[in-house]
């Protein structure tokens, strides 16, 4: 208690600037674990979306279905396997960025051309 008074509140915002740093880490290294974890998760969705049988398995004594599957089953099931919703968010990130590069490109060459006329000759 015979500290000068201002040499506490210095010493406790070191205390929480300490402890901010350290919260800061732990996030970090967190944030990082869980976005591993949640792409091992997608990789493992899709291995068990290729790996899945197209038809339910039947019972022993059930009768056999005599239906051969049709094209158009055989499409539908093809296609819904294919368009994951990983592959389905990836495809539209990769057309946002690739519409945003064009957009840039546009925007420049209009600002080229822009700048070519109205220099003096």
């Amino acid at each position: 208690m015979g500290a000068a008074p201002g040499a506490a509140p210095s010493a406790d915002l070191s205390e929480l600037i300490a402890l901010i740093e350290r919260q800061q880490a732990q996030l970090l290294e967190r944030t990082e674990a869980a976005a591993m974890w949640q792409t091992r998760a997608l990789m493992l969705e899709e291995r068990l979306a290729l790996m899945a049988p197209q038809s339910l398995p039947e019972a022993p004594g059930a009768p056999q279905s005599p239906e051969p599957p049709t094209e158009a089953s055989t499409a539908r099931s093809s296609s819904a396997t294919w368009l994951t919703p990983r592959r389905f968010w990836t495809i539209a990130a990769l057309m946002l960025v690739l519409i945003g590069v064009g957009v840039v490109q546009v925007t420049v060459m209009v600002f080229s051309m822009a700048a070519q006329l109205t220099m003096p000759w």
